[in-house]
């Protein structure tokens, strides 16, 4: 009985180590955290001083969070934005409940996912990074996608996502070790209301050299129709917009061709906007440090191409 229960404390505290590596004492959710903060606050703001205009609210990961400038998006519709992209790592249905959950009736949803969030299968399944988010939102159903999903957390899935995985766990203690546990981004790059800007750039960006799928997997579908749902139930007008990638300049018109497959097919869901760049970008000068995140002036650029894109399906109706 001794050896049990000496057994299980030292299982707890092993689990209680390791889920503070992954929430309190890691950099990337104390990041993201700070940024939550932000943006609430901001929202808290626009809806303050515009009460009852429709705010337009940008999702995806965080090739959305440093790639739409909401107040580009302003300039052009006329109507305020706000940015709520977060990591890709947190996962499909994390990042779109987050946004869904601010949106209140006769506001804008822009879904800018990336491409295999939607194209491969098993991409809706929670991950360590969405678990430790969620319990800093002090919402673990988050993880899951909550009330947009329909599902909750099992006892499972919690133990399981919130313990550090071995590459984590090294990672951690290498930096550990050499007194820099500090995260790539920091507060100072957050930029009005959501949008990310980052100075540091990779010169030799690796473009993608092969075009995406041209057909959404079963759960992307089941996905895209989910939020559909919740969009329309909270009187939510939803949207979908491809985010640029740095494409080399070989195969941007097969990457193009392939894209427009793809957005019909994601059309067949929820409304597409129109982009003439197709999600496919050949100058390295609009990225800095991954071939999803734009600069200032890829953003900007890519700002404006939505903007009016929303500002002319909003006329529409």
């Amino acid at each position: 009985m001794r050896l049990l229960l000496w057994c299980i404390g030292v299982g707890l505290l092993a689990f209680l180590v390791g889920s503070t590596l992954m929430t309190t004492a890691n950099p990337e959710v104390t990041f993201w955290g700070d940024v939550r903060d932000r943006r609430d606050a901001e929202l808290e703001q626009i809806r303050t001083e515009n009460p009852g205009d429709p705010v337009i609210i940008f999702a995806g990961g965080s090739s959305c969070a440093f790639s739409i400038r909401p107040e580009i998006i302003r300039k052009v519709t006329g109507l305020p934005a706000m940015n709520y992209g977060v990591a890709a790592g947190s996962g499909s249905k994390y990042i779109i409940e987050q946004a869904l959950r601010r949106c209140e009736k006769g506001d804008i949803l822009v879904l800018a996912l990336e491409p295999h969030f939607l194209l491969e299968p098993g991409r809706g399944k929670p991950t360590r990074l969405g678990m430790s988010l969620a319990v800093a939102d002090r919402d673990i159903s988050l993880a899951v996608g909550g009330d947009t999903f329909e599902d909750s957390v099992t006892p499972g899935q919690f133990f399981e996502y919130l313990r550090p995985g071995a590459r984590y766990a090294a990672t951690y203690l290498g930096k550990a070790l050499k007194g820099d546990l500090t995260y790539r981004y920091n507060p100072k790059d957050y930029r009005p209301c959501g949008w990310l800007e980052t100075s540091y750039r990779v010169p030799a960006l690796e473009a993608v050299e092969n075009a995406h799928g041209t057909h959404i997997s079963d759960e992307g579908r089941q996905l895209l129709k989910m939020s559909k749902q919740e969009a329309e139930k909270k009187g939510v007008t939803i949207f979908y917009s491809l985010p640029w990638i740095f494409t080399n300049k070989s195969v941007v018109n097969e990457a193009r061709r392939s894209h427009v497959i793809l957005l019909k097919d994601i059309a067949q869901t929820i409304p597409v906007l129109n982009d003439k760049t197709y999600g496919s970008q050949p100058n390295i000068n609009y990225f800095s440090d991954s071939s999803y995140h734009l600069d200032a002036n890829g953003a900007s650029m890519r700002s404006e191409i939505v903007g009016e894109s929303l500002l002319n399906v909003l006329h529409e109706k």
